[in-house]
């Protein structure tokens, strides 16, 4: 699993926005992608490997917000 902070994530518009981004992306099928507005996290729960990730994560920037791995 690769998990990410994005501190500025803070509300169900924000989940949307992240999300809608994200369907823009060409994830392999198998990539599974979780949303968890409460933990402020966007984690990749099945599929994933460092390239995915680099995806992700330029999505998530694009639509405005800053994702940052979290190792833990």
């Amino acid at each position: 699993m690769i998990k990410f902070t994005v501190a500025n994530m803070t509300c169900g518009a924000c989940v949307a926005r992240i999300r809608g981004a994200l369907k823009q992306v060409s994830l392999p099928p198998e990539v599974e992608v979780d949303i968890d507005l409460a933990q402020h996290q966007v984690r990749l729960t099945k599929g994933a490997n460092p390239t995915t990730a680099e995806l992700v994560r330029e999505a998530i920037g694009a639509a405005g917000y800053t994702a940052v791995v979290n190792d833990s």
